[in-house]
């Protein structure tokens, strides 16, 4: 389990997260929810260590994460961010970058690392792209290619910066379905998302956000009747047998 007890972190003197409370368990899809700016990337980028704790503690398995080597670290946590550069390399390279952590000296791919690069294209459909460049592709096929990184690393707590972004709403819905799957296979997840009806529809749980504080933190029903999404997004939602709506109040 991770665990974030009275987290604090920001950048430089300027502090973004405020006292943040929240548990992350295997086999669970949570959604980190809120307006832009309100501290969910920096949040995210946190938790493996990318960004120093300046207040409060996170433990991985009881243990802090400021504790652990970070090759240690990466074997237990794949994170993906926004915005990122394009590397020239090819698809098959880059998922296969996936496994690095794991690598031991010397530093060279296995036939079983190459193996897992390859179920992990699979499970991402894009096979067929293992040896095209990543400058040629789409916004959303690259994406797709980072996530079958993510996948490759085998981590067990799979950390996501909006990844359905680029994705059209047909490959937004397979995405979906895919983290739902890893989640229900043991691994933690945790997505940041815009989409609310998406978020709500998926995930065990869902974390929203306002400016730096966790202002709640529950089911996606229990969510979803708080009045919570209204006072943050100015929205209502609507639950019909599983699936959620958004509805702009008129007030």
């Amino acid at each position: 389990m991770l665990e974030l007890w009275d987290l604090r972190a920001g950048y430089g003197h300027s502090e973004v997260l405020h006292g943040i409370r929240a548990n992350l368990c295997p086999g669970q899809l949570v959604c980190i929810l809120g307006p832009n700016g309100c501290g969910k990337s920096t949040l995210l980028k946190t938790l493996p260590g990318i960004l120093p704790i300046t207040g409060g503690k996170i433990l991985l398995d009881g243990r802090a994460v400021t504790d652990y080597p970070r090759t240690a670290l990466a074997k237990r946590m794949a994170y993906l961010s926004q915005g990122r550069r394009i590397p020239a390399m090819t698809v098959g390279e880059l998922v296969l970058h996936g496994r690095f952590p794991h690598l031991q000296f010397p530093r060279r791919y296995s036939a079983e690392d190459r193996r897992i690069a390859e179920d992990a294209m699979a499970q991402m459909g894009i096979s067929a792209e293992a040896k095209r460049p990543l400058s040629a592709l789409s916004g959303g096929m690259r994406q797709s290619a980072c996530l079958a990184m993510a996948l490759a690393q085998q981590a067990d707590y799979i950390l996501l910066d909006e990844p359905t972004t680029y994705l059209d709403i047909g490959h937004q819905l397979a995405l979906m379905r895919l983290l739902r799957s890893i989640a229900d296979g043991g691994c933690a997840v945790a997505a940041i998302m815009h989409d609310l009806p998406l978020a709500l529809t998926y995930a065990d749980a869902v974390w929203v956000m306002r400016n730096g504080v966790l202002v709640m933190s529950g089911t996606p029903g229990e969510v979803c009747t708080s009045g919570v999404l209204h006072e943050v997004f100015g929205v209502d939602m609507i639950a019909d047998n599983g699936s959620y709506y958004c509805r702009l109040r008129r007030d």
